[in-house]
C-alpha cells in the first residue's frame, strides 16, 4: 500500500508540473503574440497607392488554392498592379500559406510611354465605364478590386464587376502588351 500511495503522488506532482508547464506557455504564447508586429501594421499598399492623386489604374486580384512550388503547399496568390498618369507601371504580388508563410514576387517597375497612357485614357472615355453600373458579381475564393481616375473622378469596383469586365481586361491586356514589349 505505501507503494502504491507513493507512486499516486508522484503521479500527481508530474501532472501538476504539466499543468503548470501547459499554463506558463500559453501565457507565454499569447505575450509573445502581441509582441510581434501584426501582418498589416500600416494600411496595406493598395490603400497608400490608391490614395495617390496621379493614379490612372490600379488592380488587385487574389485567390485561394494557389500551388507554391517553393513550399509544395496549398495558399493563397494575390497580385496589384498601378498605373500612373505619367505612365510609371508597378506590379507586385505574393504567395500566403499556413503559419505565416509569405512568398514576395519580384516587384517589377517601369516607365511606360505617353502612347500607352493615351491608349488606356481612350479606352476608358470610349467605353463610358466612368459613368457606367458594376455591380458585383458572384465569385467564390477569389477577389477582384480596381480603382479607375480619370479628370479628377474615382471609381472603384469590388469583386469582378461583370458588366465592366470586358472593358477592364482590355485596359490589363494593354498594360501587358506594353509592359512586356523590349
Amino acid at each position: 500500500m505505501p507503494f502504491l500511495k507513493k507512486s499516486l503522488s508522484v503521479i500527481g506532482i508530474i501532472l501538476a508540473v504539466l499543468i503548470v508547464l501547459f499554463i506558463v506557455s500559453v501565457i507565454w504564447s499569447l505575450y509573445r503574440g502581441e509582441d510581434r508586429p501584426a501582418l498589416v501594421v500600416a494600411p496595406n499598399t493598395f490603400e497608400i497607392m490608391l490614395a495617390d492623386s496621379h493614379l490612372l489604374y490600379a488592380s488587385t486580384f487574389s485567390y485561394g488554392m494557389c500551388l507554391s512550388e517553393v513550399t509544395n503547399e496549398d495558399g493563397g496568390c494575390h497580385s496589384e498592379t498601378y498605373l500612373s498618369d505619367s505612365g510609371k507601371y508597378i506590379a507586385t504580388g505574393f504567395w500566403e500559406g499556413l503559419g505565416d508563410k509569405r512568398i514576395e514576387e519580384p516587384r517589377v517597375e517601369k516607365q511606360l510611354s505617353f502612347a500607352v497612357v493615351n491608349k488606356i485614357i481612350k479606352t476608358i472615355r470610349d467605353s463610358g465605364i466612368m459613368n457606367k453600373q458594376c455591380p458585383d458579381g458572384m465569385t467564390v475564393d477569389a477577389s477582384w478590386d480596381y480603382q479607375l481616375q480619370l479628370d479628377g473622378q474615382k471609381k472603384r469596383f469590388i469583386n469582378r464587376p461583370v458588366e465592366c469586365q470586358p472593358t477592364l481586361e482590355e485596359i490589363d491586356k494593354i498594360i501587358a502588351e506594353a509592359a512586356n514589349a523590349k
